[in-house]
């Protein structure tokens, strides 16, 4: 898929508006300030993906919540965490004690509903 810079950037807006609907949904839901990185978006073959991740993440094991999409036009979006990373939000989020960083069931949901609140408040693209 080639897009112009134009289309990149009138999606990336739309993504910056979706994010800050959603880090306004975690600021409520735990009455405490929420700092969401604006996303950016990349446009990867499968195989220019997985070197960038391995570039960012090294071998080491991550944590991700996939989102499938589709409407005006479909994709993926994950949210990517280092595991580490990942049991810290959760622990954070759930108001347990941090433990171990293993992540059980509890943690795996609790980032799941991040990624489904990220991606429900990122729905804005789908009105264009």
């Amino acid at each position: 898929m080639n897009l112009t810079t134009s289309q990149i950037d009138a999606i990336q807006e739309l993504l910056n508006i979706g994010v800050g609907r959603a880090a306004n949904v975690l600021n409520e839901m735990l009455d405490a300030y929420i700092h969401l990185q604006i996303p950016y978006i990349k446009i990867k073959l499968p195989q220019e993906l997985q070197r960038e991740m391995q570039t960012s993440f090294g071998r080491g094991r991550v944590a991700a919540v996939r989102q499938d999409f589709s409407g005006s036009f479909s994709g993926i979006a994950e949210l990517v965490f280092p595991t580490d990373s990942a049991c810290m939000l959760a622990a954070i989020l759930t108001g347990e004690e941090l433990g171990t960083p293993d992540l059980d069931a509890v943690r795996i949901s609790t980032l799941s509903e991040v990624g489904n609140i990220l991606s429900s408040r990122t729905k804005v693209i789908d009105t264009v």
